[in-house]
């Protein structure tokens, strides 16, 4: 019994960093859109250099892409992991960073149609209002990545618990996210 309760703790403490690992790839997105947003607020009361504001926003659209593949990534070692445990609180993380991953796939797309215009003031307010809204969008997404207390709630009977009653003695574990 208490090799099954440090299992499940060990599982729980895996869990846990991946979650917070998969929660803090939002960052450098966060960064990229800053910087954009401030040649936009800038082209909005002012003539600024559209060359300025394409180069701000390849960066985000890397950023963006980037965090995809790592959705991406994880979503297709998370489908592996539910095949192989049939845990339903993998796919409960799993439909999350599919969300995020269509985010980012949308706000990318967005971006692409953006590209070969002037960043003339209006232009320039009507992008800058559609950045934020998809970085409301992101931030939703990123929010709604459950939370270890909120799986081992939603999941309490199949949930590897630190007492160990364990149901099936199934492990799980992936590999860490960069």
């Amino acid at each position: 019994m208490l090799k099954n309760a440090q299992c499940g703790r060990t599982i729980e403490a895996n869990w846990n960093s991946i979650i917070n690992a998969l929660k803090s790839t939002d960052r450098r997105v966060h960064k990229a859109i800053g910087i954009l947003r401030i040649q936009l607020a800038v082209a909005k009361i002012q003539d600024s250099s559209s060359e300025l504001i394409r180069k701000d926003i390849d960066r985000l659209k890397f950023e963006i892409s980037e965090t995809k593949r790592v959705m991406d990534r994880e979503v297709d070692n998370l489908d592996k992991m539910y095949n192989f445990s049939g845990k339903l609180f993998v796919l409960d993380i799993s439909d999350s960073l599919l969300t995020i991953s269509k985010v980012c796939h949308n706000f990318s797309e967005y971006l692409d149609s953006q590209y070969s215009f002037n960043f003339e003031k209006a232009r320039a307010r009507k992008v800058y209002d559609k950045v934020d809204e998809y970085e409301n969008k992101f931030i939703k997404a990123y929010i709604a990545i459950p939370t270890i207390d909120s799986l081992k709630l939603k999941f309490s009977s199949s949930w590897p618990t630190s007492t160990g009653n364990d149901n099936d003695g199934d492990v799980v574990f992936i590999e860490e996210v960069e």
